[in-house]
């Protein structure tokens, strides 16, 4: 089977003008199945995922498959779609179909889009609260570092630069600078152990991460000085500054890792760990790396 943008924009003119199928079975498919109350997803349906557009409502589905990828996008407020296709499974960076989708609504909808009110800081929020958000959050492999700056809360992703935050409510901020929103999660205690991130509509949970680092002397630190193979091209070089070890994979720059115990190290840019293994004679004879689920072996060759 395979398909055209003509026909997926007919298919969608059908669908969304009610001569697909009867009204009760397109609300059952464009009502977002409700989710147990500490589980974060997308807004699914049946078939249909809801999401926003620049906080324009949105109705649609990606699929992919054998090197081929779509997506599919109805605004239905603005008797609007968009259907991108693409000869890439998977895509290239910035080449998602969904992406694509999302950027070419905004562009068409952009006067729409302006006339909705902005965002509105909550001056009443006390900045002197911001201090419970500061740490680390897992963002699905990147890590969002939140920070407080004078009276300001700020966040900063693996890679990317920092920006303000601003209180939409108390545990509730919002971008300036992107469609984005994140909620602060509490434990019974009342302590932030998560973030509920939201984008484009869909919403995923951030645990926060420990930041109880193991101090080492710099004697104990230069035991694991040196390179380890990581792979054809790839060697992990580590080194100490000062009681700081650092650590540079083949072309990328060096960062800092921290102790977690005698042998095991964190990185807190991205949500990465290394292992080293000691010999009998206490000796280190490779790295153990993981990150994204995937485990690498990488042998000390210098």
């Amino acid at each position: 089977m395979y398909s055209t943008v003509g026909d997926l924009f007919r298919w969608n003119e059908a669908l969304f003008g009610g001569r697909v199928v009867n009204a009760e079975s397109f609300k059952a498919a464009t009502t977002p199945v409700e989710l147990p109350a500490n589980v974060d997803g997308m807004k699914y349906g049946y078939g249909l995922v809801m999401f926003e557009v620049k906080r324009l409502p949105a109705i649609g589905h990606g699929g992919g498959l054998n090197g081929w990828s779509s997506d599919l996008v109805r605004l239905p407020g603005q008797h609007c779609t968009v259907v991108v296709l693409a000869n890439a499974l998977p895509p290239g960076p910035g080449l998602a179909p969904g992406e694509i989708s999302r950027a070419i609504a905004g562009k068409l909808l952009a006067d729409e889009i302006q006339k909705l009110p902005p965002m509105t800081e909550d001056t009443s929020v006390n900045p002197k609260g911001f201090i419970d958000y500061a740490g680390r959050f897992d963002y699905q492999g990147a890590i969002m570092t939140v920070s407080v700056e004078g009276d300001a809360l700020f966040s900063q992703l693996t890679g990317q630069e920092k920006f303000r935050i601003f209180p939409k409510a108390k545990d509730e901020f919002f971008w300036k600078v992107t469609d984005a929103q994140v909620v602060f999660l509490r434990d019974e205690k009342g302590k932030v152990n998560a973030a509920r991130h939201t984008q484009n509509g869909n919403a995923f949970r951030a645990p926060r991460l420990a930041d109880d680092a193991v101090k080492l002397t710099p004697g104990q630190l230069d035991v694991f000085v040196g390179q380890y193979q990581y792979g054809p091209g790839a060697v992990m070089t580590i080194k100490r500054d000062g009681d700081q070890l650092l650590a540079q994979l083949t072309g990328q720059p060096a960062y800092p890792i921290f102790p977690k115990s005698a042998t095991e190290f964190e990185w807190r840019v991205v949500a990465a760990k290394v292992e080293f293994v000691k010999a009998k004679d206490g000796k280190i004879t490779k790295a153990v790396h993981h990150q994204n689920g995937t485990t690498i072996d990488a042998p000390k060759i210098k």
